[in-house]
This record gives structure tokens, C-alpha cells and sequence, in this order.
């Protein structure tokens, strides 16, 4: 429970035009306690209160669901990392953490606007319906595209320089239908990793006698196909680590943690998805995110090998 000293962010607000904010604060007599929901939001709120724009208190009642995935990711860096995590500007990244000499800058992904062709669906209940993975990987590019460019600014303005880290941490746990959630065949990689780099479907290279797999690759594929007016397709790029363009970003982390997602120190961050570039002018080095899973990708002139580290 929240302590009676401590500061809180929630507060009935008719005028908030965000619904998770109202949802958030009810009580749901399935859960345990009935409170949690809200309880997770002040708890996060306690860690990472002094590392937030000083407008949070306001913009989380507009912007749920971006507000709550920037506590999620700063509650991960200092919990279960034990990260000395800053936040020196309102109007620069949302974090600078120091042991590592990196800069986060957090996004979060939406579901697109109604009638766009290519918005995640919503389920429809007790109808099957296919896993929108061209639509996720979309989303993905354009996020990871725009936060890259911002990151352009910030390091052009002088706010990072030239030779530090950068991360883009990228959440997809308030997808429609749960379609952030990673859904993936063995062996294979989660649709984050598929919209950054060029990988198609899986190849299997199978023993006929013994029907043993001894090899596994995958297809080169470097862009999906972005549905237009008129039934027509665009290509849309997905191998954006292997261009030098964005040698500037060290790594990206994608979570799909919700609100629901368990926020104890154990347990935070165990959603992470740490893919590595293996372009970056600044690299992070191998296990300095310990969360989920990590993917480290090496890169020459003929093949990517990506070793797959679980943590």
C-alpha cells in the first residue's frame, strides 16, 4: 500500500480526456488486491517521480500509456538493474544512465488511427483472427524512425554527444488484443527483431534419414509490405541496422509489458527484447541491459549471425 507521506500522481480528474486514467483508478474485485492497477501506477511513480518532465503529473492524465511505459523502463533501469539513472532536461532524452554512459529515449506504440489499412486490428471477441505482424512491424519502423531522428536533434544540439550511447526503448504492451505480446515460432525472432533487420522466413536444413535439424537460416527479406489505397502495396524497409544512417543508435530494447505486468525488482524488465547494432559507432557492450532476452548481431559482407543470450 502507498504510504501516507508519499506524494501521489493519480487523483479523480473529470476533465482528464485519457480513459486508462479513469480505468486505472477503479477497483477490480478479480484482481488481488482489487487495487493493483492503480497501486503499480503510484508505486512506479514513487521510484522515478524525480525523473520525469515536470509536467508528468499533467501529461499522464492525456497520455496514459506513454507516461506509464517511461516509469516501467526507468523502474527496470534502477530496480533490477541497479542503474544510476538521471534525467538532466525536460527538453532532451527522457534518461541519461550514468554507470553506462548511455541516453534512453522511450516511445511507445499505438494502435493507428481508425480506418487506416494498416492500424492493428481489434479482436472481436470469441472470432479467430490472425496475428497482425506486418501491421506490429510497421508500427515499429515508423517509431524507431522518428525517435532515430529526434536523437539526430539531440545530438546535433550538443545534448549527446557524439561519442556516448544511445538506446530507443520501444513498448508495445498497449497494442490492441494483446498484439505487443511476442508471438514466434522456435528458433525463430519476434517481430521487433524482423522490422530492423532484414530476416525472412525460416529455412530448415533437414537429415532425411534420421528427419534431424542440422541447420537453420533464415531468408534475406529487407522490407514488408505497407498495404495502400486501391489494394496496391508499398515497401516499407526493414533493415535499418545494417545502414550506416543509424550507426548513432547503440541498441533498442522493446517491451510488452502492460499495466498489469508484475513491477517487482525481480521480475521487472523480464519482457525485454535487447537487440544490438552492429553498425553503432558507440556499441553497448554484451549484458548491460540483464533483462529477457538479448541479441547480439554481427554483421560482414556476406551473412548476419545473431546469437540469441536469455537472462
Amino acid at each position: 500500500m502507498l504510504a501516507q507521506n508519499k506524494m501521489k500522481l493519480l487523483h479523480h480528474d473529470s476533465k482528464a480526456s485519457d480513459p486508462y486514467y479513469h480505468k486505472v483508478q477503479e477497483d477490480y474485485p478479480d484482481l488481488d488486491p482489487p487495487t493493483l492497477l492503480r497501486d503499480h501506477v503510484e508505486e512506479l511513480y514513487q521510484i522515478c517521480h524525480d525523473l520525469v518532465d515536470k509536467k508528468f503529473p499533467s501529461q499522464i492524465k492525456s497520455m496514459f500509456a506513454p507516461c506509464y511505459s517511461e516509469m516501467y523502463f526507468c523502474a527496470a533501469f534502477k530496480k533490477r538493474l541497479g542503474l544510476y539513472v538521471t534525467h538532466p532536461l525536460d527538453d532532451g532524452p527522457d534518461y541519461y544512465l550514468k554507470d553506462i554512459d548511455c541516453w534512453a529515449e522511450v516511445t511507445t506504440l499505438s494502435n493507428g488511427e481508425k480506418g487506416n489499412l494498416n492500424s492493428i486490428p481489434q479482436q472481436e471477441y470469441s472470432k479467430a483472427s490472425d496475428y497482425p505482424k506486418n501491421q506490429i512491424i510497421l508500427r515499429i519502423t515508423n517509431s524507431f524512425t522518428e525517435k532515430a531522428k529526434q536523437i539526430c536533434d539531440y545530438i546535433k544540439k550538443g545534448l549527446i554527444r557524439d561519442s556516448q550511447r544511445v538506446i530507443i526503448c520501444i513498448s508495445g504492451g498497449w497494442l490492441a488484443s494483446r498484439s505487443g505480446f511476442p508471438y514466434y515460432g522456435v528458433g525463430g525472432f519476434p517481430a521487433v527483431v524482423e522490422a530492423l533487420l532484414p530476416i525472412g522466413d525460416m529455412v530448415l536444413l533437414i537429415n532425411k534419414e534420421d528427419m534431424s535439424v542440422n541447420e537453420i537460416t533464415f531468408e534475406y527479406k529487407a522490407h514488408v509490405d505497407k498495404k495502400v489505397e486501391g489494394n496496391g502495396t508499398q515497401p516499407i524497409k526493414t533493415d535499418y541496422l545494417i545502414n550506416p544512417e543509424y550507426s548513432h543508435i547503440s541498441a533498442i530494447i522493446y517491451s510488452y509489458a502492460d499495466i498489469t505486468s508484475s513491477i517487482d525488482p525481480k521480475d521487472i524488465g523480464r519482457d525485454f527484447f535487447i537487440i544490438h547494432n552492429p553498425l553503432a559507432k558507440n556499441r553497448l557492450p554484451l549484458g548491460s541491459i540483464k533483462c529477457g532476452i538479448e541479441y547480439d548481431v554481427q554483421n560482414d559482407d556476406s551473412f548476419l549471425r545473431i546469437t540469441t543470450i536469455n537472462h
